[in-house]
């Protein structure tokens, strides 16, 4: 589950959410209900419309019951988390994050538990609670860890968020020689987006840091 996906935050997601309400009310199946009111409160979540997709997560929850999908239902919570972490019912968000990890785990159900932990990253990063932040992140790394196939730059975005969750609590150690590292890396293998994200790390501590010298050898 992914809050802001670029193919949502869109009309055209809009209109494909208007367009499985149709065809629900033709077909009166419950999954295509459930996948119409999904659209249409990431849609809303994404225009920054939170009480509205709040609201349309709400009308899922009978539907969620009745088709009895686990994976289904921790979409259904982390959603809901989302929205009421956006609407500040702190508590309430934390609440479903927890249910869909601990679901996500008795299952074990791969994809939804890393989903989960993400969410309660980002929950107790953006809420200044860094430490928390950083072992979800770990937890996360550690289970993917655990996957036979290992993609270099899924590594790298999470190596990326523990830099930066190390600085804002003044724990990073040897920081020049892990991110000089990553850029020679990021641009031998053509990875523009990730070694621009961590040049503005970078500069982030360099700048306060009065590192002016080695920031402009590396320019």
């Amino acid at each position: 589950f992914n809050v802001q996906p670029a193919n949502v935050a869109n009309p055209k997601a809009l209109k494909r959410a208007a367009e499985l309400m149709q065809l629900a009310k033709s077909t009166s199946r419950s999954k295509i209900y459930w996948m119409a009111y999904y659209y249409q409160a990431m849609s809303q979540f994404n225009m920054f419309q939170f009480n509205e997709a709040l609201r349309t997560a709400k009308k899922m929850e009978a539907i969620t019951l009745k088709l009895n999908d686990p994976s289904l239902q921790i979409d259904l919570w982390l959603l809901l988390g989302s929205c009421h972490e956006k609407v500040s019912e702190k508590k309430v968000a934390l609440s479903y994050f927890l249910q869909a990890l601990d679901l996500a785990k008795q299952l074990a159900l791969y994809n939804e538990e890393q989903d989960a932990l993400d969410a309660l990253a980002i929950m107790f990063h953006f809420n200044g609670n860094y430490d928390k932040a950083l072992e979800y992140r770990q937890k996360k790394l550690e289970l993917y860890l655990q996957q036979p196939v290992i993609d270099s730059a899924r590594i790298l975005v999470e190596h990326y968020y523990f830099i930066e969750l190390e600085l804002l609590l003044g724990t990073s150690k040897n920081l020049e020689e892990q991110i000089d590292s990553v850029l020679k890396f990021t641009q031998k293998k053509g990875y523009q987006s990730l070694n621009e994200s961590y040049w503005a790390l970078y500069r982030s501590y360099l700048i306060p840091n009065n590192k002016f010298e080695k920031l402009y050898t590396l320019y």
